[in-house]
């Protein structure tokens, strides 16, 4: 029978966490990725009321994705970006793109609602 790991042993979870990391193989895979802009229109999304993004530390770069013509069909967007850094250029693009940013009940919930 396999052993249950540390964490489900009584150990703690950052030594389960670091056992996992020291037995983890690296690996790459191809993927395909498109923009938020091209699914829309591929859809024929005519306005998004709510957009929910959960892209891992990689929310302004799906942002980033959105064309011109496509942001004010967007009413309001929630992220949470999963560091400061991320946390600090989403709110930037926001803004910058004419959306009301609010800190929302997560630590880094953001909640935007565009601008009328």
């Amino acid at each position: 029978m396999a052993e249950a790991p540390a964490a489900h042993r009584g150990g703690n979870v950052r030594q389960a966490h670091e056992l996992r990391r020291r037995d983890a193989v690296e690996r790459t895979c191809s993927v395909r990725v498109t923009t938020l802009t091209r699914v829309a229109e591929r859809q024929q999304v005519e306005s998004i009321d709510l957009l929910r993004i959960g892209a891992r530390h990689a929310d302004p770069e799906v942002l980033r994705g959105v064309d011109d013509d496509l942001w004010p069909r967007i009413r309001r967007i929630v992220v949470e970006p999963h560091d400061e850094d991320g946390l600090a250029r989403t709110k930037m693009l926001l803004r910058a793109r004419e959306y009301e940013v609010a800190q929302g009940s997560g630590r880094r919930m953001l909640l935007a609602r565009r601008c009328a």
